[in-house]
């Protein structure tokens, strides 16, 4: 790992692929990192779930039909009703939590393992320079780069990414209930895809400038105050 990768050169920003940033780790750390996006994949998908249900007793309050034959009342049979409606959704709200957990838990522990073993090869990358790269390098902003540096990939690995993969699952459990309870409807809010997608890209490379120009300076004032 180069200590210096992060370092910007004519105003372009180094990156590194994602694959590259858990290269260091073994198949039983990265699994965990599946695990977790599976979990995040499967409670996104949850959450559109709720309103199916949420809708359905909606709709059964309004428009419950009764037989006046029956020997349960009008009152009991909607009771009965809502009481069906409401351990669905608790159900569902229980499992959405549990995933959630999973997700939140796993992720956690992968990125704290994958911001440690990159501390460890940038320290080592550090150890083997020889003694013209600290003349070209300002070692003071040294520590608080590789602080701040890591905290960032951290976030990156863990939490951000189960962030997508929920989101994700949301886009897809959404759309698929769209399809499968309004067809045509969903054709139409599917048309305004193309500009949200604009917006986010802007928005996500806006972002991304901002965030790197602020490692920066942290990096710089740092330095400064050494």
């Amino acid at each position: 790992m180069d200590p210096s990768i992060s370092e910007t050169k004519k105003g372009v920003v180094l990156t590194v692929p994602f694959g590259k940033l858990i290269s260091l780790n073994t198949c039983g750390e990265n699994s965990l990192m599946y695990l977790g996006w599976f979990f995040s994949f499967t409670c996104g998908i949850g959450m559109p779930a709720t309103f199916i249900v949420f809708g359905d007793s909606m709709e059964a309050m309004g428009n419950f039909e009764h037989d006046p034959e029956s020997e349960i009342t009008l009152e009991q049979a909607n009771f009965n009703l809502m009481l069906y409606m409401c351990v669905w959704m608790f159900g569902i709200g229980v499992v959405v939590w549990l995933f959630a957990f999973l997700y939140t838990t796993l992720l956690a522990i992968f990125s704290e393992k994958t911001s440690r073993r990159i501390k460890v090869a940038y320290l080592q990358a550090i150890f083997k320079q020889d003694a013209s790269w600290f003349d070209n390098t300002n070692y003071t902003e040294l520590a608080s780069n590789l602080s701040k540096q890591t905290a960032t990939i951290q976030r990156g690995v863990g939490e951000k990414t189960g962030l997508l993969m929920m989101s994700l699952g949301n886009f897809v459990g959404g759309l698929g209930l769209g399809f499968w309870k309004g067809p045509l409807y969903a054709c139409a809010l599917l048309g305004c895809a193309p500009p949200m997608i604009i917006v986010i890209v802007i928005s996500m490379t806006l972002m991304t400038a901002g965030a790197s120009a602020s490692l920066k300076a942290y990096g710089q004032s740092s330095g400064y105050a050494t």
